[in-house]
């Protein structure tokens, strides 16, 4: 199984998920990095990376740079599909800024995995929910 970040990748599709041989799946947006540009989630990383006492500021200095820097509706219905999200690096694009502005310079994206920890069921895109489903039929269980 082969999954497929959706940049540069434009005659790369999905294949049929049929569970035996070589299947692969592209995902809707530019990359999996993406599905992690949730306000509340990414305010829940910052408040737990800098420590619950000192979060106000740092979740504020966050919330604000998303305000001023993406489009209201990303803000407002972060699991629609926007454009922006299809045709943008969110790994070094979106991400880096607005977690910089909460007071996490250089962090590396190898983290990113605890931003995905600390989502909720709800915060989670449904792209996200059907490849893990695909997962499972790929692997014929």
């Amino acid at each position: 199984m082969e999954l497929v970040d959706g940049d540069s990748h434009a005659g790369i599709g999905s294949s049929a998920i049929t569970g035996a041989g070589f299947q692969r799946w592209r995902w809707r947006r530019y990359e999996i990095e993406s599905y992690l540009i949730h306000p509340d989630a990414l305010a829940r990383f910052v408040s737990a990376t800098v420590g619950e006492a000192a979060s106000a500021r740092h979740v504020a200095d966050l919330r604000g740079y998303l305000t001023a820097n993406l489009p209201p509706a990303m803000i407002e219905r972060p699991l629609d599909n926007h454009m922006l999200l299809n045709n943008t690096k969110a790994r070094t694009e979106i991400l880096p800024p607005a977690l910089s502005a909460a007071g996490l310079p250089g962090l590396p994206y190898t983290r990113y995995h605890e931003i995905a920890a600390l989502m909720l069921a709800e915060e989670i895109h449904q792209d996200v929910r059907q490849v893990l489903d695909t997962l499972v039929k790929a692997f014929g269980r």
